[in-house]
C-alpha cells in the first residue's frame, strides 16, 4: 500500500468519523415539531374560518340562491365540516386549496 492511499484512507476515516460526531452532537428537537404542527394547524383553521366566513358574507348580501351558487362551484359548508371532523382542519385547508377556493 503506497502512502498516498494510506493517506486517503484516513482523510475518509477521519470524515466519516466526523460525520457520525456530528449527527450525534446534533439532538433531535421534538419541541420544534410541536411548535411547528401547532403553527400549521393554526393556519388551517384560519384558512378554513376566513372561507366559512366570506360564505356567511355571501348568503347574507347576495341571497341564499347565489350562496349555493358559490359553494356549488367550490366547497359546500357540510362537505368542509364533514372533511375538518374526521381529518382536522388542515385536510378542510388543503381540499380549499385543491378547489381553489383559498381567499
Amino acid at each position: 500500500m503506497t502512502i498516498t492511499s494510506k493517506i486517503t484512507q484516513l482523510v475518509i476515516a477521519t470524515g466519516l468519523a466526523l460525520s457520525v460526531t456530528s449527527l450525534a452532537a446534533a439532538p433531535y428537537d421534538a419541541k420544534n415539531d410541536v411548535k411547528t404542527a401547532s403553527l400549521d394547524d393554526a393556519r388551517c383553521k384560519k384558512e378554513v374560518s376566513q372561507y366559512r366566513e366570506a360564505l356567511h358574507f355571501v348568503r347574507q348580501s347576495a341571497g341564499d340562491q347565489v350562496s349555493t351558487r358559490v359553494m356549488n362551484n367550490y366547497v359546500s359548508v357540510g362537505q368542509l365540516d364533514q372533511l375538518v371532523a374526521d381529518s382536522g382542519h388542515c385536510a378542510g385547508a388543503q381540499l380549499l386549496r385543491e378547489k381553489r377556493a383559498n381567499r
